[in-house]
């Protein structure tokens, strides 16, 4: 079983425009809030982001390694960034929302796969 480490980064253009980027995705093997932070640390020196600076909010699952309040890599960047607020990962909400839909309805079963069948045929 791995647990990967994803970074992505999300920022405003000077011209206004929302960006987002994959940074990086690693195998975590230390998924403690201490290992994770520094590999989110390491992460950060790679690719020279100034988490310490400029990171304004982070989003995590429920998971407590991520967002625990005092071991979790949230309170370890938060000791290094206190003006960094932390808010639930909207994306994993959803997910979670949409995936208890689905295992309590055959209908839903059915027009989710058909929307993803839809969505391939009509891309390619």
């Amino acid at each position: 079983c791995w647990v990967c480490l994803v970074v992505v980064v999300r920022f405003v253009t000077y011209n206004g425009i929302i960006q987002e980027r994959l940074v990086a995705l690693e195998v975590a093997r230390d998924t403690s809030g201490r290992g994770l932070f520094n590999s989110f640390s390491n992460i950060c020196a790679k690719y020279q982001l100034e988490y310490k600076k400029e990171l304004i909010v982070q989003a995590y699952d429920g998971i407590s390694t991520m967002q625990g309040e005092y071991q979790g890599l949230r309170s370890h960047i938060q000791l290094q960034n206190p003006r960094v607020t932390y808010i639930w990962c909207f994306a994993h909400i959803l997910n979670l929302f949409v995936v208890d839909a689905c295992k309590s309805s055959v209908d839903i079963k059915i027009f989710i796969c058909f929307d993803i069948s839809f969505d391939y045929i009509h891309v390619s």
